[in-house]
């Protein structure tokens, strides 16, 4: 790391004090937890189901063939293998394709009455 970042760095923790130690805590946490929900969301995950059929914070979602409650749990990957997996995760918002104000109100509904509009205007 370079002297002058190192230096920064070094006088947030003085200002910030014991609440520094907090911040890092929290943010390697929520770190922690987006990963988690990224490997969730693309199929990663195995199911842990509780021992009881009664509803339980810990286990929030319900099998209905079985009645019983379960939670998914992300697989443990290494970072190597995390940097790899988000570079092929396909579903970011950057690249999603940006809509005008009437694709916004009418989605699809707007596009399709400019394409009815232009050979009326012709006519």
């Amino acid at each position: 790391m370079q002297q002058f970042v190192e230096e920064y760095i070094a006088r947030q923790k003085a200002l910030l004090g014991e609440s520094c130690t907090t911040l890092d805590e929290e943010h390697a946490l929520a770190a922690r937890r987006a990963r988690e929900e990224r490997l969730i969301r693309l199929g990663m995950f195995r199911r842990e189901y509780s021992d009881s059929t009664t509803y339980d914070e810990n286990y929030p979602y319900q099998d209905y063939k079985t009645g019983k409650y379960y939670r998914d749990i992300a697989f443990e990957v290494t970072d190597e293998e995390y940097e790899a997996i988000c570079l092929y995760d396909n579903r970011t918002a950057a690249l999603a394709p940006k809509k005008g104000i009437a694709g916004r109100l009418f989605g699809n509904t707007a596009k399709k009455l400019r394409r009815l509009a232009f050979p009326f205007a012709l006519g």
